[in-house]
């Protein structure tokens, strides 16, 4: 066969007896023979199966779920769809050509624009990763801006998942981390134990707000104070932004967040869009690429990337980051959806969400044994709730129930808690649900 003789020759060139030889990296335990390879299927065979595989999963329709805990599944209008899906845009890479590259750079810059807007931030970069990407992008950024420093300072109910990302990232420098205590009645900072840990060491400091127990962090101010001359570097909800104060009101020099919750869908998590802004003065320590707007040799308003000295393919092992791929399409998504919904509808979406939390929290609380929420910080999208019960056994029963109730929190004394989330996807048929099958658990 004519297969055949090609493969001899090919293997003769190679100066190897079999096609095997070519594997032998791979270790034996890990290879398939080919000859096990079934003929390909037809088309329609393969659409069947694919079908019958996914009859298998349990939809978000049929089964309620109010996880959180750092990625949401917030509507997305058919208009974001729409847009997103342009060749334009979906086939599109880094833009390092601007002259065929205006109408994503323009859609880029208009993310910048509006969402230094909506977290009163005067820079914004054109985005990274994610949240937690952005997070150890951020304290290295903040350990350039004090470079005698090494201690930063981190909340301790910092996700575990969130903490491996960021001591993976700051692991080269060697910035040592210090985490200060969640008050355990408001949910907040303790203040007077984060002061006892700030000294000449200190980078800075991270303030969530919300943080992972879902309570919002009233005392910013007297954070700020606090922390004096050191970074403050604020992880925010940028779905709460429509309603409550933001960041750059309150002196913050730089703002993570996580963008999936504007325009796109949860996808089993990802992809995720990490959010960074900062003061200008800081913009050359700031990772990841800027848009900039511009006039070109004739006077017409251009746009393209700038201050790219910052980047890897331009200053190499000098470079602020190490971002070879931005999340374009999220981010033209994100922009697509805040013009969609405009400064008003951001802020009734974020009212909307507080009220359902709310809602909920009270039905919850009703039941015997129940305690929703748990802290009596001010919350926005998501609580933490006491139950009379193990919460992984709890999850269990009400999993059987064809209900996702929730996150188990893993920490010492809290086995009985859970984080639990909405959307404004959450129907009142769904809540009622979920309160019928919690009382019927407990």
């Amino acid at each position: 066969m004519a297969q055949d003789r090609d493969t001899e020759e090919m293997l003769a060139y190679l100066k190897i007896s079999s096609v095997n030889e070519l594997f032998e990296d791979i270790p034996e335990t890990a290879r398939t023979d080919i000859a096990e390879l079934k003929n390909g299927m037809t088309e329609q065979d393969v659409r069947k199966k694919l079908e019958d595989t996914l009859e298998k999963n349990t939809s978000l329709k049929e089964m309620p779920s109010f996880l959180g805990g750092g990625a949401y599944d917030y509507y997305v209008p058919a208009a974001v769809n729409n847009i997103v899906g342009r060749s334009e845009f979906i086939t599109s890479y880094t833009p390092y050509q601007p002259e065929i590259s205006q109408g994503l750079l323009q859609a880029l810059f208009e993310y910048q624009s509006m969402m230094s807007e909506l977290t009163g931030m005067e820079v914004v970069n054109n985005s990274l990763y994610d949240y937690s990407t952005g997070l150890g992008e951020a304290v290295l950024m903040a350990a350039r801006l004090q470079r005698k420093a090494k201690t930063f300072l981190i909340p301790d109910n910092l996700p575990a998942a969130r903490v491996s990302v960021l001591e993976n990232y700051c692991n080269g420098p060697g910035i040592i981390f210090q985490k200060y205590a969640i008050d355990k009645t408001t949910g907040m900072a303790d203040l007077e134990d984060m002061k006892s840990k700030i000294d000449d060491t200190t980078i800075g400091a991270l303030i969530e707000t919300p943080n992972y127990y879902g309570v919002l962090e009233s005392q910013v101010d007297e954070i700020r104070q606090i922390l004096d001359g050191k970074i403050m570097v604020v992880g925010s909800d940028v779905v709460s932004l429509g309603a409550v104060r933001p960041p750059g009101d309150y002196g913050a020099d730089i703002v993570i967040s996580e963008g999936q919750v504007f325009g796109n869908a949860i996808n089993f998590g990802g992809p995720m869009l990490g959010i960074m802004a900062c003061r200008k003065k800081h913009i050359r320590k700031m990772p990841g690429r800027v848009i900039g707007l511009t006039s070109d040799t004739e006077g017409n308003r251009a746009f393209c990337m700038t201050l790219q000295t910052r980047e890897q393919h331009i200053r190499r092992e000098k470079a602020t980051s190490n971002i070879c791929s931005n999340e374009a399409l999220t981010t033209v998504a994100t922009a697509s959806y805040m013009a969609y919904m405009g400064g008003s509808g951001l802020r009734e979406l974020a009212i909307k969400v507080m009220q359902i939390s709310r809602n909920l929290a009270s039905q919850i609380a009703e039941i015997p044994g129940c305690q929703a929420p748990k802290f009596i910080g001010h919350y926005f999208n998501e609580f933490v709730a006491s139950f009379p019960m193990d919460a992984e056994k709890l999850v269990q029963k009400l999993n059987d129930k064809c209900i996702n109730p929730g996150i188990v929190i893993e920490e010492p004394g809290m086995e009985n808690d859970l984080l639990i989330s909405v959307t404004d996807k959450t129907q009142p048929e769904d809540i009622q649900r979920f309160i019928q099958a919690l009382k019927e658990v407990i």
